[in-house]
């Protein structure tokens, strides 16, 4: 008889064992340090799951609507600002709304941002200034007197109304003032930059710092690059601690002679003057270093992404670096985002999830089988390495996807807004979101293979998963039997 019960529990206890070794990660070395291997059973954070299925943001789906910004409100709302064309009467317009991001349904009617419709207004930036308020910025044409100008104006989330009146964020009004980025500082005062070539011919990055329920200016418009013997393009902000803030543009024949580069450099938002100097985001300066974007990660951390070219061996590749704005030096080496690298991966966007991962996305050529894709991948923000392979953001794949704009809704999800080329050379806005899933979730099963489907059920999908719980459970209380059995047997003895 003792024999069936030391058989029994030989049994229960490899069963135990077994379950342990299936649910518990297993770290592989790195074979290759700018793309590192992912395990078999990959940490919660590389176990992510689409939320909703692509929708269109817009509902006006005459000509075109494109070049879409995005913000996220509450969690739970998200607001998204993009161009369309001949909605407003006079060439382009700006609009905007409010989205569930568990559900996709719009919140707020579509609303035209811009209250100025004489000719175009282009090339929305957007910024969540409180769980109810939000702020978009655009480059508008003839307004201010002289080419292009920089307005914005302040909405309401829950209604979908404008709370300001359209305001001139740029003081200066001669030559182009255009491609604005915007961000909170942590005073509650709104920071905005913008490329303007108003000192001859060449561009430079201006920014201004704006009261949020006056709409009134705090600082002077300063100039935010020390170099200016070539032309600077496409700014982007975050705000750090202490009312400071980070920005970083692209710089002409600056790191080297006949190239672009990417650099930033750290201010304070209260007065607008330079807290460092400039200092360059990319380590490698061959060819060109294009269009930075970046985020904060937690306090003076941030992290940067911008694509190269010719640096993965073909066309144009995405990159990623995390820097200390205190010290103005970087924490993590460069390294490559895309592991596809035929032909072009570019034009890419970030975001923060929290202090230890963030997420980019990017255009890709020819990935999807057809023209332009939406690619993703999430990051650990203290290593700079991936946590996840690249993923596939949208999924109509016919015609051109690209121009996308990430932002994070929490600590776990995420939303991603791009250009859908549609029939005739028109673009529609479409949308998706994503959520990583619980750590409980292991990615093996006692009786199944890896969960990769893409719905959002809790239970989905990992065979075995709450059956394994129970037997080990069940396990667990007949070893403990079977040990008081033997102790009241040895007690009668």
């Amino acid at each position: 008889m003792e024999k069936k019960y030391l058989i029994l529990l030989f049994f229960l206890q490899s069963w135990i064992f077994f379950g342990f070794l299936m649910t518990t990660p297993i770290q592989l070395g790195d074979s290759i340090p700018e793309e590192p291997k992912i395990s078999a059973r990959p940490s919660a954070v590389a176990n992510y799951v689409r939320i909703l299925d692509e929708f269109i943001i817009n509902n006006e789906t005459a000509l075109d609507q494109q070049y879409p910004a995005i913000c996220n409100l509450t969690g739970d709302t998200f607001a998204v600002a993009w161009e369309s064309q001949d909605q407003d009467g006079s060439g382009d317009g700006i609009y905007t709304s409010v989205f569930s991001s568990s559900t996709g349904e719009n919140l707020t009617n579509e609303v035209r941002a811009n209250y100025n419709t004489t000719n175009s207004q282009w090339n929305p930036s957007i910024c969540a200034l409180s769980s109810d308020t939000y702020a978009v910025a655009w480059d508008s044409l003839n307004q201010d007197g002289d080419m292009r100008g920089v307005y914005a104006r302040i909405f309401n989330a829950t209604t979908g109304k404008n709370i300001t009146r359209e305001f001139r964020v740029n003081h200066e009004t001669s030559g182009w003032q255009f491609q604005s980025s915007m961000c909170l500082l942590s005073n509650g005062n709104l920071l905005i930059a913008w490329t303007s070539n108003q000192v001859g011919s060449q561009y430079d990055i201006y920014a201004r710092v704006f009261n949020t329920t006056t709409c009134n200016n705090v600082t002077a418009e300063k100039l935010l690059n020390v170099n200016n013997a070539e032309n600077q393009w496409y700014p982007s902000v975050c705000a750090l601690s202490d009312n400071t803030f980070a920005a970083a543009w692209q710089s002409y024949d600056q790191d080297a002679p006949n190239t672009y580069g990417t650099y930033a450099r750290v201010f304070n938002g209260t007065d607008g003057e330079s807290i460092s100097g400039e200092f360059r985001l990319n380590h490698e300066i061959a060819y060109n270093q294009y269009n930075p974007s970046i985020c904060t990660l937690s306090g003076d951390i941030f992290a940067a992404v911008w694509h190269s070219n010719n640096q993965d061996g073909s066309g144009n590749g995405v990159y990623t670096r995390i820097f200390n704005a205190t010290t103005n030096t970087n924490i993590t080496s460069e390294t490559r985002v895309n592991q596809e690298t035929y032909s072009q991966q570019e034009w890419a966007s970030i975001c923060a999830l929290s202090e230890d991962y963030y997420v980019m996305v990017w255009q890709s050529s020819e990935q999807d089988g057809d023209s332009y894709g939406i690619y993703g991948r999430i990051f650990n923000a203290k290593t700079g390495t991936a946590v996840t392979p690249e993923f596939g953001i949208n999924q109509i794949v016919s015609n051109q996807q690209n121009q996308p704009s990430i932002c994070a809704l929490s600590s776990t999800s995420f939303a991603v807004v791009w250009n859908s080329n549609k029939t005739d050379d028109l673009y529609d806005v479409h949308c998706t979101t994503y959520r990583l899933k619980a750590a409980g979730k292991a990615l093996i099963g006692f009786w199944g293979g890896v969960d990769d489907d893409d719905d959002d059920d809790d239970d989905e999908a990992i065979p075995g998963y709450d059956i394994s719980i129970l037997i080990g459970c069940i396990a667990l209380i007949s070893v403990f039997l079977i040990m008081i059995r033997w102790k009241l047997k040895d007690s009668f003895k």
